[in-house]
C-alpha cells in the first residue's frame, strides 16, 4: 500500500484513491492493490544502506507469486500477490 500511495501522488493533484481487494479460497489469499499510476513496478537492486526500494523484494519474499497489470481506461494499474 505504501508503494501505491507513493506511485499515485505523481499522477494526481489531490490525494488519489487507492483500492485494496482481498480474496481467499481458505488456503491462499490474493491481495490486489490499485493505484492511479499506469507505470508497471520494477524490482530494484538496493544497497544495504538504502532507505527505500525494497517493497517488491518483500512482496516476492513473502508471497507464492506476484505480478501487475494495467487496467484499460482506468489510468492505473493493479499489483497482486498470492500468499499461501
Amino acid at each position: 500500500m505504501s508503494n501505491a500511495v507513493h506511485a499515485s501522488k505523481d499522477f494526481t493533484a489531490a490525494v488519489a484513491p487507492l483500492r485494496l481487494w482481498l480474496c481467499s479460497d481458505g488456503h491462499r489469499v490474493v491481495i490486489q492493490v490499485w493505484d492511479a499510476s499506469p507505470q508497471i513496478p520494477v524490482k530494484r537492486d538496493t544497497e544495504p544502506e538504502t532507505e527505500s526500494g525494497r517493497g517488491l523484494l518483500l512482496v516476492e519474499a513473502l508471497s507464492a507469486g506476484w505480478g501487475s497489470y494495467q487496467l484499460a481506461g482506468s489510468g492505473g494499474k493493479v499489483v497482486w500477490a498470492v500468499v499461501a
